[in-house]
């Protein structure tokens, strides 16, 4: 709130004042809204609805606020309802392939195949939180944290100290392995579609957002209870066929959704709808009617629309936020009167803690806009300070459950152990982990600075 009031001093009076007060109410509206998602587990309200309400009553004002004509309004609800169903599907259909996995026995396959190595709790945390950290870059945080949640779910679903402790690991490495890809984060794509930078360029920060996992991983799997996991029986390869083709035609998806928006220009949302035509198809044609439970259709029961109505209103409220030139106010507030009240006055560095405030932020708001906000001041930056911009708004997020995809998603999965609360316990590591990220890439990549 401050930071608001101190970016809005400026300007004459009258109409500047007007928007001031229309900024302080909507912070405080979202800052309504987030406390209602924070304490659903206590007052048994969704934390979809909180947010949903926050950003109704947001866009019932801003046109009283920015003066906005009916055709004006529903041009610009049209295109964040656009942008919102575009990752509806995306998450309806990832989350259609993860429960298709555990119907057709995909997780009970790995758990059988991994009990040979006497797995114990503390392994398997670091098993599944590696993978979340190497397969990151490749598909992204968000499916990445809930194949990596269900398969640790499988696993261990009676240890509720590892489901707690593992799924706050899994959104850190998440999150911190889709930083080293420009196909891993949102953000990532942003700077490199922008050309700040190259593809071979976002290789360096693989130390940096190894330490950001690592760091606090460590101090998860002491406060792990190691116990034995009970062992399965391994099984034939063969008796899981049915399953594994749905994997693999679950990764075909996300690779043909990669090659559609990268070399044609689709949305990922179109490869995404395709992928599940094909898991329609191959259910009822390819695979032996004895293994299918459901269709696409009834699975539609199974999935968590609490956490998808979440990512509506929030992607609402936040760009309410942007509309009013909050983010932007923020942005500039960051990048130029914090820095001189901390007594930085070099340019340089005035733009390094700019980055690292930023991402900070991101934990509340959403990093995306941040980062759109951050690229609309034309920054004068060197390689190395974007690639630090990119790893603090990649890995912010960690710091909250509700501060990234990855850990919303992750909520819906098991919300009685894993929730904003038990998430809040660990934020001291998580940041301690952020800044020796922070910390690495300067001294590895110092030269980039340049």
């Amino acid at each position: 709130m401050y930071t608001v009031v101190g970016c809005c001093y400026v300007e004459n009076q009258g109409a500047q004042l007007i928007m001031n007060y229309s900024q302080l109410f909507s912070l405080v509206i979202i800052f309504i809204g987030y406390i209602g998602a924070i304490l659903e587990h206590k007052t048994h309200l969704k934390k979809s609805i909180a947010m949903g309400l926050a950003a109704t009553v947001l866009w019932f004002c801003l046109p009283f606020w920015l003066k906005l004509d009916h055709y004006e309004l529903v041009l610009l609800y049209e295109d964040r309802f656009f942008e919102f169903s575009e990752l509806f599907f995306f998450i309806f259909v990832a989350m259609s392939y993860v429960i298709a996995l555990e119907e057709f026995g995909f997780f009970k396959f790995i758990q059988a195949a991994l009990s040979r190595y006497h797995l114990s709790t503390r392994k398997l945390f670091w098993i599944v939180t590696s993978l979340a950290f190497f397969l990151s870059p490749l598909l992204d945080n968000l499916t990445t944290a809930l194949l990596m949640g269900q398969l640790l779910l499988s696993f261990a679903r009676s240890h509720r100290n590892l489901i707690q402790l593992g799924f706050i690991g899994i959104v850190i490495a998440a999150n911190a392995g889709g930083v080293f890809s420009p196909f891993g984060d949102i953000t990532s794509l942003m700077i490199w579609q922008e050309g700040h930078i190259q593809f071979l360029e976002f290789f360096p920060l693989f130390i940096p957002s190894l330490v950001t996992y690592l760091i606090p991983a460590f101090a998860l799997s002491r406060a792990i209870h190691d116990l034995p996991l009970t062992e399965r029986q391994a099984e034939s390869i063969w008796d899981h066929w049915p399953a594994i083709s749905i994997f693999m035609t679950f990764m075909g998806t996300i690779l043909f959704t990669l090659i559609a928006e990268h070399a044609v220009g689709f949305p990922p949302v179109f490869g995404m709808l395709a992928g599940l035509m094909m898991l329609a198809i191959l259910e009822r044609t390819v695979l032996p009617q004895k293994h299918v439970h459901t269709d696409i259709f009834k699975r539609m029961g199974q999935i968590d629309f609490d956490t998808i109505l979440f990512f509506y209103g929030l992607t609402l409220a936040v760009e309410a936020l942007q509309l009013l030139n909050i983010l932007e106010l923020m942005a500039r507030f960051l990048y130029q009167t914090f820095p001189e009240m901390l007594m930085c006055y070099t340019p340089a560095w005035q733009l390094n803690l700019g980055h690292i405030f930023i991402g900070l932020l991101s934990a509340i708001i959403d990093n995306i806009p941040m980062m759109a906000a951050v690229l609309k001041m034309n920054l004068n930056c060197s390689l190395g300070s974007w690639q630090l911009l990119t790893l603090t708004t990649g890995v912010g997020g960690s710091l909250l459950s509700l501060g990234s995809a990855a850990g919303i998603g992750l909520m819906g999965l098991a919300p009685k152990e894993y929730n904003f609360q038990k998430h809040l316990k660990w934020t001291p590591i998580i940041l301690i982990g952020y800044f020796g990220g922070v910390a690495s890439h300067f001294i590895l990549n110092a030269k980039s600075f340049l």
